[in-house]
Order: C-alpha cells, then structure tokens, then sequence
C-alpha cells in the first residue's frame, strides 16, 4: 500500500447509468469533501499504466478537506481493478457501491453507446452477453467484502436513494464518511438531469425547403440540406451532407431497439434480477422491493434537435 495526503479516502466503484454524475457535481460541495478533477478518473481500470504519481495529481488542489474521493463507474466490473485500488489505497479505504435494476441498466446503457458513437455496438443481445451485470456485480461485492471488510463499504440502491424527486443519498454518504450531516447539498434547480430518458437519433432532410417538426407541443424548424444528431447533451450538424451517407444512418437506425416490452422484461427479470436481487438482499443486507416492479414497457422519447432550432 502507498500512503499519501493526496490519495482517495473513499471511491466509489459502482454501476454506470446509476447516478454517478449526479454524486460527483452534488458531493464536491461538501465543505469536507474534495474530489478529482474530472467525474470519472479511471485510473484502476483503463490508466493505472500513467502512475501513481499522475493520479495524485488529479488531486493536487487538496486543502484541508477531511476526505478524498474518487467517483468512477464500472470500477466494479473488472477484480484485478479491485485489487488494484486495494493494493494502492489500503483496506481502510472507504468504499461506495451503488446498483440499480438491470433491466433499466442495459436500456439506458444500450441508448448511451448511441449517444456516445453515434450507433449501437451490436444487438441488444450483444450487449446483454457484453456487460454481464449480474455477475460482475456478485464478484465484485465477494472480492470488496474480503479485502475492505463490511464496515468499510456502503451499500445503495439507485431507485430507491437516488433516482427520486428528493433524492436520500446525501445523509446516507455523509454519516458513512463520519462528516456533517446537518445540511444537503442537492439543489432541485439543476440536479434533477439524472440519466435522461432520450433515445438518440438522426434527422435529415434532404429537400429544398425546411422542414418542421413537431415535440410534444414545439415545433422545431429542421433545415434544407442538413443532417443532424440529436441526443441528451450532444448535438452534432451537417450542413450539406453526402446523401448516400446520410439516408444510410436514416436506414440503419431503423433496425436500432426503441424499447423493451412486457416479455422482454419478463424474460430479464426472471433470469438476472430476481437472482441478483435475492442474491444483494442476503449479503449486503438490501431491500430491494422496488425491483420487483416490472413496467408493461421501457422506451424513450425521441432525442429533441438543438434549442436553437426551436419556432418561438
């Protein structure tokens, strides 16, 4: 183990798609919390090749802060990552885990890979045999439960402390860390993007005459000749696009899935949750009640062009 004053005191490995960006922008304003620059560090899994000393720095503004911390998703998915931020930061090191039901996991995440490469990586299936959740999840909870011990690690449930109008994270993690607890950080006005329920898309028109369309009650005004990529905090235009290339993306996200039906979710549940769920309730002592509220239907929204092609 390396010591240092400018190491993690607390990291949270958790589920991706669950919040963490949310625990990222609400924590830092903690008076006795100093965390990364960057929301995602990823130094146990994709950059532990840089050194520990170009970790340290992505802390290097500490202060007099009492703890530390590291918000990386997905830390949880790899047991050489584990071992890895054990051997750097100790069996002290307190540890945050957050899981959400997977079945809402594996649709959001399949319409983030749309939104982050502009197409799926493969089919829904591919995905589902991909990410593995729920034995991920098993082997990661095993492997942190032997080398930090019960009393060090958090365990959180996304759907019932954080995906709420009045989200309960925040005194669960403060008196977890032995910090005050006395006041919420969480500001209504402009934390409640947690995960956006869009699903990505293409919009070309090809004609000579704009076009509009129609969200809910706005209408947007979509250009002559352009091409353009709508998704939740991304947009990319193409003013003039090669028509080929573009009515290609038009055509194959016809084949992209828009949603998950009744069977569908059955089918997941039966064969991922219900095991995961009986599985956390009896290890880390959850109640994950909430998990056995299937929908008839998951699906999302069409992704809205830019604001600045909204008609007033």
């Amino acid at each position: 183990m390396v010591t240092g004053d400018r190491l993690p005191t607390f990291v949270y490995v958790g589920m991706g798609r669950s919040g963490s960006s949310l625990l990222w922008r609400v924590l830092q304003r903690h008076p006795d919390i100093f965390l990364a620059k960057e929301a995602e560090v990823k130094y146990f899994n994709r950059r532990f090749d840089l050194g520990l000393d170009w970790y340290t720095s992505r802390f290097e503004n500490h202060k007099n802060e009492k703890h530390i911390g590291d918000i990386t998703p997905g830390y949880y998915k790899s047991e050489e990552c584990i071992r890895r931020l054990h051997g750097v930061l100790g069996s002290d090191t307190k540890i945050i885990i957050n899981f959400r039901n997977p079945v809402g996991f594996y649709f959001s995440r399949y319409a983030h890979i749309i939104r982050a490469h502009g197409k799926p990586s493969g089919t829904f299936d591919d995905l589902l045999r991909a990410e593995r959740v729920a034995d991920r999840i098993k082997t990661a909870v095993e492997t942190l439960l032997s080398l930090f011990g019960r009393s060090n690690i958090l365990f959180m449930c996304y759907e019932q402390n954080i995906k709420r109008r009045d989200p309960s994270f925040e005194q669960i993690i403060y008196r977890f860390l032995e910090i005050d607890d006395s006041r919420e950080y969480y500001d209504e006005s402009r934390d409640t993007s947690v995960n956006t329920a869009e699903m990505p898309q293409y919009i070309y028109n090809p004609a000579d005459k704009a076009i509009e369309l129609n969200f809910d009650e706005d209408v947007y005004l979509i250009p002559t000749h352009s091409l353009m990529f709508c998704a939740p905090r991304k947009f990319t235009f193409w003013r003039n696009p090669d028509p080929v290339e573009a009515q290609g993306l038009i055509e194959s996200q016809q084949s992209w899935k828009r949603g998950l039906d009744r069977e569908e979710i059955q089918r997941l549940y039966e064969s991922e949750v219900l095991p995961l769920k009986q599985f956390l309730e009896t290890t880390c002592n959850l109640n994950l009640d909430t998990w056995d509220d299937q929908p008839d239907r998951i699906s999302y929204k069409p992704a809205r062009p830019h604001a600045r092609f909204l008609q007033k």
